[in-house]
Parts: structure tokens; C-alpha cells; sequence
């Protein structure tokens, strides 16, 4: 089900582990493991225990996704320039 529900004034949606792993390009071990060494985006677990479902708030994946951008020279020279004008 994907239900979208205004969250802080933002629409936006709870997405599972795999949807979380194709939208970052790694394989879902990888999510796995990047959750268990708090290493990726915030989460929300569903229950108690370790088989507890854990769900990813599509904003905080593309927060995350965004903080990790690293610009290219030709980028931050174009910026440079578009702030000094």
C-alpha cells in the first residue's frame, strides 16, 4: 500500500527496505547493514525484536541521498559564479 499522508506540512510516504535499496542503488544486505551500524537514513521500526518491520519516511531517503552529493570543480565554479553575479 502506498498511502501518502501530509507529514509536517510535506506530503510524503512510508517506503520498505527494498523500495529504500533500489532508490540508493545497493542491494538490500547493504541497507541491512547500513541500518544496523546506523549508518543510513532515519527509520521507523515497526514492533519489537529483531524481526520487527522497519520502514523509511521517503523524505529522510532523499535528505540523506542530498547531504551526500559531492560536487564536481566545473559544479562549485558554476555556483561561484552565479553568486557573485
Amino acid at each position: 500500500m502506498n498511502t501518502t499522508i501530509n507529514r509536517n506540512g510535506v506530503e510524503d510516504r512510508l517506503i520498505d527496505e527494498l523500495e529504500f535499496a533500489r532508490i540508493a542503488g545497493v542491494t538490500d544486505k547493504t541497507a541491512r547493514l547500513w541500518r544496523s551500524q546506523r549508518k543510513g537514513p532515519s527509520f521507523v521500526k515497526l514492533g519489537d525484536g529483531p524481526k520487527a518491520a522497519v520502514r523509511y519516511w521517503l523524505s529522510e531517503v532523499m535528505r540523506w541521498l542530498d547531504e551526500r552529493v559531492v560536487k564536481c570543480e566545473q559544479a562549485r565554479d558554476a555556483e561561484a559564479k552565479a553568486e557573485a553575479a
